[in-house]
């Protein structure tokens, strides 16, 4: 059972409220990322995990749930559909630099960007999202990936054609 502070003056919050509300609690963190995890690994291992921590803290959730907003957002992810993006360029080119600037104008904690470097020499990403094996870079130029759940759009290498698939 998490500390609850009550008219403690050295821990500088307010009455009541749990401690683990000052910072994001590691198991919030650990929530996200196993989601996150999940989805691009296909893995029911990880996402068991994830669920396990929603048991685990359900009831601390609905006692103080202004004391976990960091696993409150890794449960907006959990409802949210959720957004996969493969980019595939070379990460010193401009038109890749355009790619990656488009997605992260806006904070979008539903959508997880993956990175596939066209001049690796080993496609280490292919290792732990099999699914990006076969991403390549259209014509030569930077091209995004995007999936919305199990639904796929076409790729796509024109930055302004990524922005109207994101804002859809």
């Amino acid at each position: 059972s998490a500390h609850k502070c009550i008219e403690c003056p050295t821990c500088r919050i307010y009455p009541g409220i749990n401690v683990r509300a000052q910072f994001p609690f590691s198991n919030s963190i650990a929530f996200a990322n196993l989601l996150r995890l999940s989805r691009l690994t296909a893995s029911p291992d990880l996402s068991r995990k994830a669920e396990l921590l929603v048991q685990a803290f359900s009831e601390s959730l609905q006692e103080a749930p202004s004391a976990y907003t960091q696993f409150l957002s890794g449960l907006y992810l959990a409802l949210s559909q959720s957004i996969e993006i493969v980019v595939v360029g070379d990460p010193r080119g401009e038109d890749t630099r355009k790619m990656l600037d488009i997605l992260s104008e806006k904070f979008s904690p539903e959508v997880t960007v993956l990175f596939k470097d066209t001049f690796a020499p080993v496609d280490k990403l292919a290792i732990s999202a099999p699914f990006t094996r076969e991403h390549t870079a259209l014509a030569g130029r930077a091209t995004a990936y995007v999936c919305r759940g199990t639904t796929c759009q076409p790729p796509t290498n024109d930055p302004a054609h990524l922005e109207k698939i994101l804002h859809s």
